[in-house]
């Protein structure tokens, strides 16, 4: 049986049965050396009669294997490419019974190196190793050109703890001694070989540092490895009746490991930490390579919860401290979120009101770091509030509360199928069948947005008169409930009137051209200026607005309309401006909307733009022009309140052909959630068509680019 080099000579093809692997320790007996160099370099030679070659190789291990031993077989390639698919298998001395056996299937790509490491136990022993092709291809796979090499050694596992794999061992203890205010342990391990499974045990004692307390696991690797490890490291937390509480794992093998959990302690006893190479399906048969060089950090702290607010993480908890919340008053609540899943529900009840009320909600987050790093994933911090929806007749609560727009309103339009997925998801989440959860509100802190003026965690709702109580749940956690930092929140809650709302409550309030139109504006989300600028005035039946992201509010923004009779000649100019009242020491809730919608005399149809401040300069309405920009307001802090005023350049008019319009006011740009009061300030006049210019000079405005009719003067704001 003989090959060829690449340069033709002949090389004998030794090693084709176990036999041989015992008997020929010239070739087939592998000396107990590391690497390359310390191991057989060899070929797989062409078939014999059609049988593909197969190499035996055999090893002896002396007395000095203990229980900590590791076997190493590496093997590979170290040409650029080969047609063979290297297999290497280790069967003990019978040759019958496998041990391990891992494959080189690289396809067309380069080969890659096979690294077996596994405990091995058996002192005065002998094992045997099968080197191949694959297999199962027709023809038989060869390569005479380039060789592989096999090495087999021997090491000292590095994990000191090992063995530590079974269940039955119950795992390494990770001692937690008394440390100041709480208990504190750590350890060190290894996943060093094929399927390494290493468990700990934590033993929690019943006189723990607090009433309640909080089971802190954090696992670290302390360096990135090049080339990293083959694996992706991942743990699993068992509570002591043996079930799973908490897991996670590595993005990626290139990343250092930095995996935490938080869980409340609800049962002393023994915990159980299983750390392993990642799996997405248990099932998998696939080995998960081992690795020498990669240690690993376990730390371990029970403390006591900090949150005075506890319990409250559900809805019965919650209900047990409801709090009746009268109109003019205020609720002050602090908490945390200390562990993995740690909502607080904050329950009030609104006795009852004759008027229209708010409620309104502002959650605020310490600078102060918590008791540990929050764990990983977003920073997504998360403000809701709900309302039961009770069953009616046949209907369920949830059935209700999702079709029942008057149950529960619904701020989405029908084809937001994100929106309406999630108070769907709200609606159905209540652990009790006989009703169901309306979502009012619902504010998320990201860490990117693109409307940061919007980000803040504050909201303010609608509520109708009411003759009895009317309960609210206002939730304070995390989206999805699956992170923690222990950094203190404070929710602040208040009950307001809202006499405002019900000047409305009927349509628009008659206004006047010539005087003031005043009004205070409270609930809905945060819109932008600009969104509503540019689409409102083209559509203003489907104009929403825009949400911070993720965020919503089953009640759109709080609106004020005036209906207005201009003067009865043929065109007016409009002199306009306004005053925002600060609050809170002189802070501007927001800007103001003004959403235009003009009316003939006879009813017929009408026509809708909108204004506001915009602080750079703009084309104004008599302008095509892109070139053709004016800076068209100005802006003034007055003290307690800012006034903006329409300069000239804008030619504000009304035509004649519209005697009516619609002034309806809406809060933009929301920076926070306290009630906006606004004074709008009307005038008109006779429509000239000009206005002072630069240096003084008299200017022309009116004339729209492309209209024709040169030296002709349309009022055109409509």
């Amino acid at each position: 049986n003989c090959g060829e080099f690449d340069g033709g000579a002949i090389t004998p093809d030794h090693c084709n049965t176990p036999e041989e692997a015992l008997s020929d320790t010239a070739n087939c007996v592998l000396p107990l050396a590391c690497g390359v160099d310390g191991g057989r370099v060899e070929y797989i030679h062409p078939p014999n009669n059609d049988a593909p070659d197969q190499d035996w190789y055999s090893a002896s291990f002396d007395g000095t294997v203990n229980a900590r031993t590791l076997l190493r077989v590496s093997a590979g390639y170290i040409a650029p490419s080969t047609p063979v698919a290297l297999s290497v298998t280790v069967l003990r001395e019978g040759g019958t019974m496998s041990i391990a056996r891992e494959i080189d299937d690289h396809g067309a790509g380069a080969p890659r190196p096979i690294d077996i490491i596994l405990p091995y136990t058996e002192p005065n022993s002998k094992l045997l190793f099968l080197v191949a092709d694959k297999g199962g291809r027709v023809p038989a796979v060869f390569d005479v050109r380039s060789p592989y090499f096999i090495s087999v050694c021997t090491q000292e596992n590095p994990d000191v703890n090992e063995p530590n794999d079974s269940p039955d061992a119950g795992g390494t203890p990770i001692p937690i001694p008394a440390s100041g205010m709480e208990l504190t342990g750590t350890q060190s391990g290894y996943l060093a070989t094929d399927n390494d499974v290493d468990r700990f045990s934590i033993d929690v004692p019943a006189n723990m540092p607090g009433p309640r307390n909080i089971l802190y696991v954090h696992v670290t690797t302390p360096m990135e490895l090049t080339p990293p490890p083959p694996y992706r490291l991942s743990f699993t937390l068992y509570d002591p009746n043996g079930v799973p509480i908490a897991e996670q794992v590595t993005p990626n093998a290139f990343l250092r490991a930095d995996l935490a959990t938080a869980k409340l302690v609800r049962v002393p006893g023994r915990y159980t930490l299983v750390v392993q190479g990642y799996k997405a399906n248990p099932n998998d048969m696939t080995v998960v390579a081992g690795d020498l060089r990669q240690r690993y950090d376990v730390t371990v702290r029970v403390m006591r919860d900090e949150d005075v607010a506890e319990p409250d993480d559900s809805l019965a908890e919650g209900d047990a401290k409801a709090t009746v919340l009268g109109v003019g008053n205020s609720l002050t609540v602090r908490g945390r979120i200390s562990y993995v899943p740690d909502p607080a529900y904050v329950v009030v009840d609104l006795p009852p009101a004759a008027g229209y009320t708010t409620l309104y909600a502002r959650l605020t987050a310490s600078s102060t770091a918590g008791r540990f790093a929050p764990l990983s994933g977003p920073k997504d911090r998360q403000l809701r509030i709900l309302s039961p929806v009770q069953a009616m007749g046949a209907m369920t609560g949830p059935a209700r509360c999702k079709a029942d727009p008057v149950a529960c309103p619904k701020g989405y339009v029908n084809n937001d199928t994100i929106l309406q997925g999630l108070v769907a998801q709200v609606c159905d989440s209540s652990t009790d069948a006989g009703f169901g959860q309306c979502l009012w509100a619902e504010r998320n802190q990201t860490e990117v947005t693109n409307f940061a003026n919007l980000r803040n965690m504050q909201a303010s709702i609608p509520v109708a008169p009411h003759g009895g109580n009317q309960r609210f749940y206002i939730v304070v956690g995390d989206e999805g409930n699956n992170w923690a930092d222990d950094v203190e929140w404070t929710l602040f809650v208040r009950s307001d009137d809202d006499p405002d709302e019900a000047r409305f409550a009927g349509g628009p309030v008659a206004g006047s051209a010539n005087g003031q139109l005043s009004g205070v504006l409270t609930h809905g989300y945060g819109r932008t200026l600009e969104y509503d600028l540019g689409l409102c005035a083209e559509r203003p039946d489907t104009c929403r607005g825009v949400r911070s992201p993720n965020d919503y509010d089953a009640v759109p923004t709080d609106t004020d309309p005036f209906l207005v009779d201009l003067p009865a000649t043929m065109d007016e100019t409009w002199g306009l401006s306004w005053d925002i009242f600060k609050v809170d020491g002189g802070t501007l809730p927001g800007e103001l909307l003004i959403g235009l919608g003009f009316g003939a005399a006879d009813g017929g149809a009408s026509r809708n733009v909108s204004t506001g401040y915009v602080s750079s300069n703009f084309s104004p309405w008599y302008s095509d022009v892109l070139t053709d920009r004016v800076f068209g307001w100005e802006r003034t802090d007055m003290g307690s309140f800012v006034r903006v005023t329409a300069r000239p350049n804008q030619c504000l008019c009304f035509q004649g052909a519209f005697p009516r319009v619609t002034m309806t006011m809406s809060l933009v740009d929301r920076n926070d959630y306290a009630p906006l009061r606004y004074q709008l300030n009307n005038s008109t006049s006779g429509w000239t068509g000009i206005y002072p210019g630069d240096g003084g000079m008299p200017a022309p405005c009116g004339l729209r680019q492309g209209d024709g009719g040169l030296g002709t003067y349309a009022c055109g704001l409509p």
